[in-house]
């Protein structure tokens, strides 16, 4: 009876709540099935994702597969479906004027994003090296490397202002907030975006008031699958995605 009302009550914002092996990815399929079938949802009008590519591609193949057994013909490989970084950056590709960046821009993964900072060491690390240690904490410089790079992701996934870090009476923070802004600044001269910023971009689209409606308007329905995974910016993209039509899905 749980799983019929995940399936059938779809208007509105619903939290699932299952542990493994309690049918939570076949509930979703089926409800995303049933929002085509009745009519509520065309295929592009919905939001699937999922906190693994291997995890979204599962969910699209199952729709497919029922969809045939129900003889159902419709364009299911329309569905927007995917890791919410995947499907960030294929709206910034479709927007990409609206953004500081080309088409063709090279994504970093977390290798080539230390290497990519290795590079610009100079510029984004070495500048703050207080007492032989950098940032006065790391003595190693794949090590401050590393330690930097997380606090970068973190600044971006959790929409700090650089400037209020740079404005601060702690050296820490204003130091770091000081190389985060030059290594956003090389990221979008050299063309690249790190998985965070990737969302960033995407987040900043949607508050673009010349684009924004044009984006949101194309969701009628937002369902996430792995929602404990969400970070801050992802929990807030998700929700400005709903916000017109207020029917989000969780799980």
């Amino acid at each position: 009876k749980s799983q019929q009302r995940v399936i059938f009550e779809t208007d509105g914002p619903t939290l699932v709540i299952a542990g493994p092996g309690t049918g939570k990815t076949f509930s979703l399929v089926l409800r995303t099935l049933y929002l085509v079938l009745s009519g509520k949802a065309k295929p592009s009008e919905i939001v699937l994702t999922s906190f693994t590519e291997k995890s979204a591609f599962e969910i699209r193949d199952r729709i497919s597969q029922y969809a045939k057994k129900l003889g159902v013909k419709s364009n299911f490989h329309e569905l927007i479906t995917g890791t919410i970084h995947s499907i960030c950056d294929s709206f910034n590709q479709k927007y990409i004027k609206y953004t500081q960046f080309n088409k063709n821009y090279t994504i970093l993964d977390d290798l080539t994003g230390g290497l990519f900072i290795n590079e610009l060491f100079k510029k984004i690390i070495e500048p703050f090296a207080v007492d032989e240690k950098y940032f006065g904490r790391w003595g190693s410089k794949w090590g401050a490397i590393s330690k930097v790079k997380n606090y970068f992701n973190k600044i971006t996934e959790e929409l700090i202002d650089a400037e209020e870090l740079i404005q601060s009476d702690d050296d820490f923070l204003r130091m770091i907030g000081e190389s985060y802004k030059i290594y956003t600044d090389c990221l979008i001269e050299k063309n690249c975006l790190d998985f965070s910023f990737q969302q960033k971009i995407f987040y900043d689209l949607l508050h673009n008031k010349s684009i924004s409606n044009k984006i949101i308007s194309t969701v009628k329905y937002l369902l996430i699958d792995e929602y404990q995974d969400t970070n801050f910016i992802q929990v807030q993209i998700a929700l400005t995605l709903a916000k017109p039509h207020n029917n989000i899905c969780v799980v």
